[in-house]
């Protein structure tokens, strides 16, 4: 029972260990961010944790309606691994690697694009609010959308596909309490 729980622990620190971005926040100061960043590319090395996201964290140089890039795990961005994220995750290159991704069934909420083709930004602030790079260069702005709003740029596909073969099926699938008489 005891090496179970070592294990655990053991397992649990792991997992800690590799969601923190050897990067500090430039809101709260924090050394290490663990869990959600987010970095903004329009703004020189400027990581902020999820905390500070959240708050809408504003300097001179720095605000919130900038575009940012979302890392759940450090040297990761859409799924692919990323070496030199100083040199290699910077607006310029992800236009590129989205330059023939199409968004299938995700139109502009800016203008009539549809669907979206390049890449894609979507409001933090305007629920199911997506853009294309014309609309963000141009700021465009409706009735619920505003300049100020923080965009998140995200992957043709936000939700990643699980492969069947990794999904474990267990006795209790179907053992519920929906529907059953008691």
């Amino acid at each position: 029972m005891l090496d179970s729980d070592s294990n655990r622990t053991n397992s649990s620190q792991k997992q800690r260990d590799e969601e923190i971005h050897n990067v500090s926040c430039d809101g709260c100061q924090s050394r290490c961010i663990q869990g959600d960043r987010y970095r903004c590319l329009q703004c020189l090395n400027f990581d902020l944790c999820g905390e500070c996201f959240e708050k809408r964290f504003e300097k001179d140089s720095h605000r919130s309606g900038h575009i940012y890039v979302h890392f759940k795990t450090p040297n990761e961005l859409f799924n692919e691994s990323i070496v030199h994220i100083n040199k290699e995750v910077n607006l310029t290159n992800i236009k590129k690697r989205f330059a023939s991704v199409e968004h299938t069934g995700i139109n502009c909420d800016g203008c009539p694009t549809n669907p979206i083709v390049g890449i894609r930004f979507k409001c933090d602030t305007c629920p199911n609010y997506d853009l294309c790079l014309t609309c963000v260069e141009q700021k465009v702005t409706t009735l619920q959308h505003e300049v100020i709003h923080p965009l998140i740029i995200v992957d043709k596909n936000s939700l990643p596909q699980i492969d069947m073969h990794d999904i474990q099926l267990g006795q209790t699938l179907g053992q519920g309490g929906f529907g059953k008489i008691l």
